[in-house]
């Protein structure tokens, strides 16, 4: 195995991201191995949604800085959830996030699911710590995360 073979088996990365009535998605689920993806289509197919969504797994409000009513499909109930496993050198962590449609309009609605818990209030399950792009996420760097799955549009 190549050097730069054994540097991508290390890296964290999404094996799976699941987006249910997120901007216009009803539903989708795409798998994913490591290395870089790209994704092609044409202009409003969703390809900037995709990176969005996975924006929302950190914290803050996003790329897009959207109210989350925004952000729930056109259409749908007015909620809207993201879902991503994530894989990496000491194991998979499942991270998800969203509002209920009777949370919609509400800007503190949103929840975080860290392996089905919730996170508390200072950002902190377990052993992990969502503090942002490029810090450390708990065993995951979320820099070499969004870096190496980058998905461009």
């Amino acid at each position: 195995m190549t050097s730069d073979a054994k540097q991508l088996r290390q890296q964290s990365y999404v094996s799976k991201l699941t987006l249910t009535n997120f901007r216009n998605y009803a539903g989708l689920s795409l798998a994913f191995g490591p290395g870089a993806v790209v994704l092609s289509g044409d202009n409003g197919a969703g390809k900037t949604n995709l990176l969005e969504a996975i924006s929302l797994l950190t914290p803050g409000r996003g790329l897009r800085r959207a109210p989350y009513a925004d952000v729930a499909r056109e259409g749908g109930d007015g909620g809207f959830a993201v879902h991503a496993r994530i894989e990496g050198p000491e194991g998979q962590v499942e991270i998800g996030t969203g509002i209920s449609g009777s949370d919609g309009a509400g800007e503190s609605g949103r929840r975080v699911r860290i392996n089905g818990a919730p996170l508390n209030k200072r950002g902190t399950h377990g052993g992990f710590k969502l503090s942002g792009i490029g810090r450390e996420w708990g065993r995951f760097g979320i820099e070499e995360f969004l870096e190496y799955k980058s998905i461009m549009g």
